[in-house]
């Protein structure tokens, strides 16, 4: 399989540094064969497998920082590496695990381009819309969010990915997903990913109202 290889600059501990790094070359057949144990969506980031794993070591580079944690395909609480390690020791944690990935989180963003559609009397643009539901199709998908464009704490989950106790099983399929959103002349919306698990977006379908030039 193809690599891809980068050179990232990141600041740890207050200092910048650059790291080498290698884009996993596996995901898209773990995330294919729904392998929660496979997926690794976090940077900078490792792997270790073994029995009854109750802590995580070899995490020097992100001293300091706080990661995301993925045990046996669960999410649980981000947590700062202290002396290079982590270790599961938070209410939600279980006691052990087989297979933990820890590593820097990131924010996927998805936000359609204004809308446009021909009308009689000419075109959407320069007409008030209302977005009122998304129809989302995903692929071996888990987590993530959406709200308003202008959202700041206006998130609604899309998957229960949020329930850390357990594994979320990938979804594949349609969503309806309701939206709150005021008339807006370039009304659009938001779909966001922070957990670190796969996000795959097939299509998005918007319903939407248009309303004349003077309302």
């Amino acid at each position: 399989e193809d690599e891809v290889w980068v050179v990232v600059r990141r600041t740890i501990g207050g200092v910048q540094k650059r790291f080498i790094e290698r884009f996993r070359p596996d995901q898209f057949r773990a995330q294919t064969d729904s392998n929660l144990s496979d997926l690794f969506f976090v940077d900078s980031g490792r792997k270790i497998m073994g029995v009854e794993l109750t802590e995580m070591t070899g995490l020097d580079h992100l001293e300091g920082m706080t990661v995301q944690v993925v045990a046996d395909g669960a999410v649980f609480p981000p947590r700062v590496v202290t002396g290079g390690k982590i270790t599961l020791n938070n209410e939600l944690d279980p006691e052990s695990a087989s297979i933990i990935v820890a590593g820097l989180g990131y924010e996927s963003q998805l936000e359609p381009m204004a809308m446009e559609v021909g009308l009689q009397n000419g075109t959407s643009v320069g007409r008030k819309k209302r977005i009122h539901e998304v129809y989302l199709v995903l692929l071996q998908s888990s987590g993530g969010r959406y709200g308003p464009r202008t959202t700041g704490e206006q998130w609604d989950p899309i998957t229960t990915a949020e329930d850390l106790e357990q594994p979320v099983p990938l979804f594949s399929g349609g969503k309806n997903l309701s939206l709150e959103h005021r008339s807006d002349y370039d009304a659009s919306f938001v779909i966001s990913q922070t957990a670190p698990l796969p996000m795959t977006i097939l299509a998005v379908v918007p319903k939407f109202n248009i309303y004349g030039d003077d309302d």
